[in-house]
């Protein structure tokens, strides 16, 4: 008896050294591969720190951040609360939701008017105007924080560009064409302003900032008599949107470096490292560690998980580079129907095992459907100036697209590989894309959840 608990002792050793040396070998060859892995993007010429991403110094009298927090801090009321908003602000955010091209009218009009007339608004007008003729913006974020970096001022900065829109609106509804073109470059300042954080949620609200002012701007151009906004202040506006189209892509890729820094670096490094406990990711994400007792427990199990686990956590590490590496080199392709469908591919073929990559990787699929739709919007509203442009200088709208100078590859449709569609309607015209279903809806823009429309820029001028 004494001799087979002698044998069942010595098994039972020699299985716990060879489980603690092929767990050495295995932590040992995951960290190499990892270092090669880090090794490899910093020869490529990638940021590999967080340092590498962070802005430069900008002074402040260059900084339009210093300006717009004073206009978020007004437009909250004075308050620091989350949610807190300036009561005027609330109210004009009725009409905000209204189409207005079809459901404002002309009482709407001059209740608009009244209310940005008013002091405390138009003091938040003044300090948006001043911070879009600076040239630089940066909010200050500690990229070092990670998923816990917090991002107060995005919902601050659609409301501005909602606000600066409405003002462009209620300008041309006065007749007032040197304001309302501010107005508009102005709020197209905001959704710059929004793509300078290098972060894919700055971007995408950059993008829908700017969705919001092409949408207005095409409206508020529908309230002047044809010829009576002069060539050179359109012309002025289409430079701020080609400029813009320019550099879509461009911010667009560089998402995929601060997020794989800004995350890869706090959490995998962290948790690495010792610096993060691997409860403290996953809390804000699920909200799954509480201080109650099972709490407790699933946060210490989780904990010894980042020691036991360690090299799982290396490869896991490794699937969210080479993840994070083949977003990049994908976004940078031009907008692509397919290339959604690749990006949620790839993130399907994630091993099982890289369960932090499969929990928070962001949802590029979806990110870049929105981003093709956003620069094909660009274009097409870059197309439909340029036929505004034309319409002041001539006194006619041309016949075809391409007649039109200075639109380049700007008329084409990469969603139907032709040209872009449009058509004169009364005094205005409409110019559109037939959007990622391939097919032409006749210039119906998107209304809630549909399934099929067109991406239109137009301006409607009532008879």
């Amino acid at each position: 008896m004494k001799k087979g608990l002698r044998w069942i002792v010595v098994g039972s050793g020699a299985v716990i050294v060879v489980l603690v040396v092929g767990w050495g070998v295995w932590n040992a060859v995951s960290g190499a591969r990892l270092r090669a892995a880090l090794d490899d993007i910093g020869a490529s010429g990638l940021p590999t720190r967080i340092e590498d991403i962070l802005p430069s110094p900008v002074p402040d009298e260059q900084n339009a951040a210093l300006l717009l927090n004073r206009a978020f801090l007004l437009m909250a009321g004075g308050k620091t609360e989350s949610g807190a908003q300036l009561p005027a602000l609330a109210e004009l955010g009725s009409y905000w939701k209204k189409d207005p091209r079809e459901q404002l009218s002309a009482a709407d009009a001059g209740a608009i008017k009244g209310r940005l007339d008013a002091p405390d608004i138009r003091e938040i007008l003044e300090l948006l105007h001043g911070a879009a003729d600076r040239p630089k913006c940066d909010f200050g974020l500690d990229y070092s924080k990670g998923a816990e970096l917090p991002l107060p001022h995005l919902a601050k900065m659609q409301s501005a560009a909602r606000l600066l829109a409405l003002d462009a609106w209620s300008r041309a509804s006065g007749g007032d064409a040197e304001g309302a073109m501010r107005s508009m470059r102005c709020g197209l300042r905001m959704g710059g302003f929004s793509f300078g954080d290098g972060l894919l949620i700055s971007w995408l609200v950059g993008a829908a900032c700017d969705t919001a002012t092409l949408n207005w701007a095409g409206a508020s151009l529908g309230r002047f008599d044809p010829g009576a906004v002069p060539p050179d202040a359109l012309e002025a506006l289409s430079r701020e949107w080609v400029a813009r189209r320019a550099e879509a892509r461009s911010a667009f890729v560089r998402t995929t470096d601060t997020e794989r820094l800004a995350f890869g670096a706090w959490a995998f490094e962290g948790v690495l490292a010792g610096r993060l406990r691997l409860p403290r990711i996953f809390a804000p994400l699920e909200n799954a560690i509480s201080s109650s007792g099972p709490g407790i427990l699933r946060a210490s199990a989780i904990d010894s998980y980042a020691w036991m686990g360690r090299p799982l956590l290396k490869e896991d590490y490794l699937a969210y580079l080479g993840l994070m590496l083949r977003y990049r080199e994908m976004a940078a392709k031009p907008c692509d129907v397919a290339a959604a469908d690749e990006f949620d591919r790839l993130l399907r073929e994630v091993p099982k095992t890289a369960f932090l990559t499969r929990m928070t990787v962001p949802a590029y699929g979806t990110c870049v459907r929105r981003a093709g739709e956003y620069e094909v919007l660009l274009g097409v509203a870059q197309v439909g100036l340029a036929l505004e442009i034309s319409r002041a200088r001539s006194g006619a709208y041309p016949e075809r697209l391409s007649d039109v100078r200075g639109i380049g590859d700007a008329a084409r449709d990469p969603f139907s590989g032709g040209e872009l569609l449009c058509r004169r309607e009364g005094d205005g015209c409409r110019v559109w894309s037939v959007g990622p279903d391939g097919k032409d809806d006749g210039g119906v823009r998107r209304v809630g959840g549909a399934k099929t429309y067109d991406i239109v820029w137009e301006v409607r001028r009532k008879p």
